[in-house]
């Protein structure tokens, strides 16, 4: 699905995202700090985009931000043994 970085051949911040939602539960709360924000707001952009192109989706596969105030799936998703915190 694309999830490695050309440059270094490590997980991208779209992986990045993927797992801390699968870590809570399908929620990433409002980030704190201005950077922070757009760091997420990006990888969860770009997470997005790949989602909804793998699966050939039309629909958001999030919850709108707007109403619910932070980033929720539409999906299930969990990692089985991942701190909860």
């Amino acid at each position: 699905m694309g999830f490695e970085n050309s440059k270094n051949h490590k997980p991208d911040s779209a992986w990045n995202a993927l797992m801390a939602l699968a870590r809570k539960e399908g929620k990433i709360d409002r980030p704190q700090g201005r950077e922070d924000i757009s760091r997420v707001e990006k990888s969860v952009q770009t997470l997005r985009k790949r989602l909804k192109s793998f699966f050939g989706i039309q629909e958001d596969p999030f919850e709108d931000y707007r109403r619910i105030g932070r980033y929720q799936t539409r999906f299930k998703i969990s990692f089985p043994g991942a701190d909860k915190r």
